[in-house]
């Protein structure tokens, strides 16, 4: 498909692991790692990294960029509840997947601890559902920009997890 296989490019990893940066360096987890760029741009930039997706073709390259990989659901990971610092991902613009980064978020809001940060770059039409997600889980709005990627409306959302 036209969006099925799509690497970040690499100033798009960069702004989101800048947004997140107030959070850390600490541990950061990409969600939807795809081919890494998030989790490269969190190591330059001192983070030590999860990566997650569930495409298992995908392990052994990103097992070797990460501190840890995961084959794993997004909406469900096989983390401990407050154990990242910081989310910075770019989940499936794809219409198919309907809710799937609402959830996502649902679950970051699991795993991160109080006082962390997370940052998203989605399609436009997940950023209403994003942000409903995001207003019910009580998080502070830090950035929530429409950006014109080559023709492909998307928008760039930044939360912090309110402190305990």
């Amino acid at each position: 498909r036209a969006l099925g296989r799509r690497g970040l490019p690499v100033c798009d990893a960069r702004l989101l692991v800048n947004l997140v940066a107030p959070a850390g360096p600490g541990l950061l987890l990409d969600p939807f790692a795809g081919v890494g760029g998030v989790a490269l741009e969190a190591r330059a930039a001192g983070w030590s990294t999860v990566t997650a997706d569930l495409d298992p073709a995908l392990r052994h390259g990103l097992g070797r960029l990460s501190g840890a990989h995961l084959v794993a659901d997004a909406r469900a990971l096989p983390l401990r509840p407050g154990c990242l610092d910081a989310v910075a991902t770019e989940p499936p613009y794809d219409r198919g997947v309907g809710p799937l980064a609402d959830q996502a978020l649902a679950e970051t809001h699991r795993l991160l601890r109080p006082g962390g940060a997370a940052a998203f770059l989605c399609a436009a039409w997940q950023a209403a559902g994003l942000r409903a997600t995001a207003a019910a889980l009580g998080w502070r709005v830090v950035l929530d920009c429409p950006v014109d990627r080559k023709g492909v409306p998307v928008v760039a959302l930044a939360w912090r997890r309110p402190p305990a």
